[in-house]
């Protein structure tokens, strides 16, 4: 009895086939993605990426709002630097800010916004 052979483009093809299959069903599972720790150890880790959240023990946190510097705000999350212009500009022509939730009578501050500097903010003492 004779064993059946298969051509090499054949099982070329079944095999390119195979990969783009997987390729576009793992894109839409949403599957884990594996990041890279340290270059040298060449060990994978599945911890999800570092956030974009400054942590509080850096760069003077809490900041007070009644005497940072337009660059100092910058520091916040979500603040760049027309909002701290902004923040800077209120503050000269308003006065001083008697809470932080008056954050939020700047314009361009939103409440999302708000919630994502509250815990990084103060407004005196």
């Amino acid at each position: 009895m004779k064993k059946p052979q298969f051509s090499a483009l054949v099982l070329v093809t079944a095999l390119f086939s195979a990969f783009l299959l997987g390729f576009f069903l793992g894109r839409q599972s949403g599957a884990v993605q594996i990041q890279i720790n340290s270059v040298v150890s060449g060990q994978p880790s599945t911890s999800p990426p570092e956030t974009t959240q400054p942590d509080r023990a850096q760069a003077g946190f809490p900041i007070n709002i009644n005497t940072a510097s337009a660059e100092e705000l910058t520091s916040l999350p979500g603040i760049g630097d027309v909002l701290a212009g902004r923040i800077v500009s209120y503050r000269e022509q308003y006065g001083s800010f008697l809470s932080t939730e008056e954050l939020m009578d700047v314009t361009g501050i939103s409440e999302k916004t708000y919630e994502r500097i509250r815990e990084y903010v103060t407004a005196g003492g």
